[in-house]
């Protein structure tokens, strides 16, 4: 949905800087050397979008746990390439991975502004 019949958020990043990420998207899962179910992703690919880590503010105002880690990515081309009917995707940004998290809001929002909110699981 777009209330100015063309997207807000691409027009912006062509004059904001992006920072590069991988998208690696979830495949499936399989069971490691230690008997424990892991998930499996396809190959990384590399993306620019503008990433923003979140400060303590906003996670306490969104009501997340304070002590994790947390961004945004606006990627209007990332949000339609994930879907909600299966595992998360995993992201790879600045030395850590992230998963996306789900929102009970719609990832495309009006104007195009949509964002994928992801928490740290561990290093890269």
């Amino acid at each position: 949905m777009s209330n100015f019949g063309f997207n807000l958020l691409a027009t912006a990043q062509g004059s904001i800087a992006t920072q590069e990420y991988q998208w690696h998207e979830w495949t499936g899962s399989t069971t490691n050397a230690h008997g424990y179910e892991v998930d499996t992703y396809a190959a990384p690919v590399t993306r620019r979008g503008s990433v923003q880590p979140m400060s303590r503010e906003q996670v306490q105002s969104d009501g997340l746990e304070q002590s994790k880690t947390y961004i945004r990515i606006y990627d209007t081309e990332l949000i339609n390439l994930m879907s909600r009917s299966k595992n998360a995707d995993k992201i790879t940004y600045n030395g850590g991975d992230y998963k996306a998290m789900p929102t009970s809001d719609d990832w495309q929002a009006s104007g195009g502004w949509g964002a994928v909110l992801a928490v740290r699981v561990d290093n890269a």
